[in-house]
């Protein structure tokens, strides 16, 4: 029961936000709430982007360069 390409973007997508959000509703340990805010959600995203990108690159791989075979004179 694998998920296809659009459904596990989909899936992680709503896990990364609902971290996202959870964490920022009570930023444990920070004096100043509002600049915790903002790192857990710019890390969250951040985090979001990396997996994504890493994600697609497998998902469609580059191919390989061919040598060309040298021309003799």
């Amino acid at each position: 029961m694998a998920l296809e390409g659009g459904e596990l973007i989909g899936v992680v997508t709503a896990i990364y936000i609902g971290l996202g959000v959870l964490l920022s509703i009570y930023p444990p340990y920070i004096a100043d709430k509002a600049l915790g805010r903002i790192c857990i959600f710019t890390c969250s995203v951040c985090l979001w982007l990396l997996w994504l990108v890493c994600y697609l690159s497998q998902l469609n791989p580059m191919e390989a360069p061919e040598p060309m075979p040298l021309e003799s004179d």
